[in-house]
């Protein structure tokens, strides 16, 4: 646990806001800070502030597990879209790098960390893969493609989506089929209510249908994709799942 807590980035944001922006400012970055730490299981803490005495005077104390999942956090589409609508709103920026002065209390005083310890771990089957693009998926994802012959016309794989990621809307032209080998998560066909998947299950996705699928907030998935007949194409990737599609799902 040590260990791992070397590795994270801890950081305070120092932040002055113009006073006619007070106000949209605060409400654009509860929003964000609430998507962050929801949706990215390695983003421990982003936890804004106020001075009492100046309230234009913000403060964040940001805490990643690790370089990796602060790279990946500033890419994703809440982050750029905080960071594009408040832009004229901050006067000023400073950031802070900061060294905990004790790594082994940590997980006591941050509950999310003793939280994520106590979450159902996966059985992982194959290799973790190659990260998912920013621009296909929400979150954290991992994807191993199997080295089929292409006799088969056929693409194959591994999905391991972290607790709160998905992919975007999507289709394909002959269709797809998932087996849920661990986890809990969700899938939507277009129309449709979102339905709860978990290990064991399959589920099949008709051709040209849009449909999105991931992780519960909770809980990782891990899925084996099939797309049958590629000669007729692969994926056509769309727009990304909003956070309030994503909470409308069925329990």
């Amino acid at each position: 646990m040590v260990l791992a807590q070397q590795k994270q980035i801890i950081r305070i944001s120092e932040i002055e806001i113009f006073p006619e922006y007070l106000s949209g400012y605060k409400s654009i970055l509860k929003t964000e800070a609430e998507a962050s730490v929801r949706l990215e299981a390695e983003v421990i803490s982003i936890f804004p502030m106020f001075q009492k005495e100046d309230s234009t005077q913000i403060r964040i104390l940001e805490i990643y597990a690790d370089e990796e999942a602060y790279k990946s956090h500033i890419a994703t589409p809440h982050f750029q879209q905080y960071k594009t609508t408040t832009l004229e709103m901050v006067k000023s920026l400073k950031l802070v790098d900061m060294s905990a002065i004790d790594l082994e209390t940590m997980n006591k005083i941050f509950k999310k960390e003793m939280e994520t310890e106590n979450k159902q771990e996966l059985e992982a089957i194959f290799p973790k893969g190659e990260k998912g693009s920013n621009e296909f998926f929400t979150g954290n994802a991992n994807n191993f493609g199997f080295q089929l012959d292409s006799v088969f016309t056929t693409v194959a794989g591994n999905v391991y989506f972290k607790p709160g990621a998905r992919s975007n809307w999507h289709t394909h032209p002959s269709g797809q089929i998932l087996i849920i080998t661990d986890g809990v998560g969700y899938h939507q066909i277009e129309g449709h209510p979102i339905e709860v998947i978990k290990k064991g299950d399959v589920v099949q996705c008709p051709p040209n249908v849009r449909h999105w699928h991931g992780a519960s907030e909770d809980v990782g998935l891990q899925q084996i994709y099939i797309v049958p007949n590629t000669e007729k194409g692969i994926v056509n990737w769309q727009e990304a799942v909003t956070d309030l599609v994503y909470r409308t799902r069925t329990e």
